[in-house]
């Protein structure tokens, strides 16, 4: 039985066993490890895997009643490969046309399907009635994600948890100069005729802000520090600094630059946080980290 501590697929552990129980019962007949399929799944996922050892498969899916069962099974899976086995490259399955035949379905990001609009889901999906070109479907678009594209994938989230780290300074910075124009021309005469010391209320709060924080809030605010990728895999460490075209690859944590592996240490918990740590940097998971450096 699939252990809870090292399930990785998003479906409800609890119910992944009670219906793995129930088609034991059952006696359901075809099976990808511990997970119940459609014949016709079975047989699409071997032919791919035996193209493709290394891929791996995740109940991310809703299962569902195939032909007349009255107990749940899958038909779709969600495929991610052996070196980061919880990085999705995308999903295999099945539906049924218009006329209730069974089509093959590859879905991947780097499928751009022009009978759809970018925006829709079929935009990334590619079916077909033929089991052969179903196949070659996944071979061509279901391949492990390379280093750069990970990165591309990921600067999202980074932009975002820097947003985020930010946004605290940003809103104070907002919060001191947010005058009224009554306030700032009563300060412009005063200050014409005489030597400046604010007479109004929202003056003094927001010079007490500036004269306090002002420093911090505005390095804050124009932070943009340099950055290193790292990917850790389950045979290797991928890193590559900004500056940088190519990872280095290294087989031994030890091997990755001393600075790098005391950030990420402080990053590992940081656990959850959509939110960058200045001058340490950003967990995107436990495999892959933005290292401000």
């Amino acid at each position: 039985m699939i252990n809870r501590d090292e399930y990785k697929g998003e479906y409800d552990y609890d119910r992944l066993v009670a219906l793995i129980d129930t088609a034991k019962q059952n006696n359901h007949g075809f099976w990808i490890g511990d997970v119940p399929v459609t014949g016709t799944l079975l047989k699409f996922y071997n032919e791919i895997k035996y193209k493709r050892p290394d891929m791996v498969v995740h109940t991310d899916h809703r299962p569902a009643r195939y032909n007349g069962l009255e107990y749940l099974v899958f038909a779709d899976l969600g495929v991610a490969y052996a070196q980061s086995p919880t990085l999705r490259v995308g999903r295999i399955g099945l539906e049924l046309n218009d006329k209730g035949e069974i089509e093959y379905v590859v879905e991947s990001p780097r499928i751009m399907n022009e009978k759809y609009a970018s925006y829709s889901d079929g935009y990334r999906i590619k079916t077909t009635k033929k089991f052969a070109n179903g196949v070659k479907n996944a071979l061509q678009y279901l391949k492990p994600k390379i280093f750069s594209e990970v990165v591309n994938e990921t600067q999202v989230h980074l932009e975002r948890a820097v947003a985020n780290m930010k946004e605290p300074a940003q809103n104070k910075l907002y919060e001191a100069s947010r005058i009224g124009r009554d306030y700032i021309l009563e300060e412009l005469q005063f200050m014409a005729q005489s030597g400046y010391e604010p007479v109004t209320q929202a003056f003094r709060e927001s010079l007490k802000i500036l004269r306090e924080r002002g420093e911090e809030l505005r390095t804050m605010d124009k932070y943009k520090p340099s950055k290193c990728f790292v990917w850790s895999k389950t045979d290797r460490i991928e890193y590559r600094y900004d500056s940088e075209i190519e990872p280095h690859v290294v087989f031994n944590l030890q091997d990755v630059p001393e600075n790098i592996r005391d950030k990420i240490a402080v990053l590992q918990i940081n656990d959850g946080s959509k939110t960058a740590l200045m001058d340490v940097g950003y967990k995107v998971s436990n495999d892959m980290y933005w290292v401000f450096v």
